[in-house]
């Protein structure tokens, strides 16, 4: 049986941030996608179902960054910083 090293709190800390970085990444290469759509049929000659396509793939990008990528991000960033027991100590002579 294999032995699982344990991480202190420290450790999984830096780990959440990392990761936090990483979905960030994927956050704007959600964002690029959604912004690389056309926002009309015009030029571009689309059918409207082409476009009902395009609308509902821009409509999840959003709804995914928004609800729950954001979202993530933000509690990783938090969980990321010192506990506030550690920072409210550092207020203490």
């Amino acid at each position: 049986m294999r032995v699982r090293e344990l991480l202190t709190a420290a450790e999984a800390r830096e780990h959440g941030r990392r990761i936090g970085e990483q979905m960030e990444a994927l956050r704007l290469q959600l964002l690029g996608v959604e912004c690389s759509l056309p926002e009309s049929p015009g030029p571009h000659g689309l059918s409207d179902e082409e476009m009902e396509a395009v609308t509902e793939v821009r409509s999840v990008i959003l709804c995914v960054v928004k609800d729950a990528v954001r979202p993530a991000i933000d509690d990783l960033r938090g969980l990321a910083a010192p506990p506030a027991a550690a920072r409210s100590g550092e207020d203490k002579p």
